[in-house]
């Protein structure tokens, strides 16, 4: 007969089922991840020319607005006057009209092709 102290813990031979030596049980950590593995850290992607490249773009915009608003020669009052003529104004109406019916239209469109895709009667 074998005495019980010689009998192995069924879960001895399992690596990672015991806790690291030195760290208490229920510390959180189980031996396969921590801050001190050797597994490369994962930093967020630096988009410096993304950054430098938008200042650039805010940049020209705020000196075209300002070019065009402290221009002398650019004449407001006529700018005021020819948009708010009749075509002007009709072409704007007619513009937002036919946006909000391509909307309506898409809509209607986009919910018939997924009813008939979720239905199984079409494949893609």
């Amino acid at each position: 007969m074998v005495p019980p102290s010689d009998i192995a813990h069924p879960a001895a031979g399992v690596a990672g089922s015991l806790p690291p030596a030195g760290r208490p049980k229920g510390s959180g950590h189980d031996g396969r991840h921590g801050p001190d593995d050797d597994a490369p850290q994962i930093v967020p992607r630096r988009h410096t020319g993304r950054w430098l490249t938008a200042g650039a773009a805010l940049l020209i915009f705020a000196m075209a607005v300002n070019s065009v608003v402290r221009n002398r020669a650019f004449q407001w009052d006529v700018v005021g006057r020819y948009f708010t003529t009749a075509a002007v104004l009709d072409g704007l109406l007619l513009t937002l009209w036919l946006t909000g019916v391509v909307m309506v239209v898409a809509t209607l469109w986009y919910i018939a092709v997924t009813t008939v895709l979720s239905a199984g009667q079409l494949r893609c």
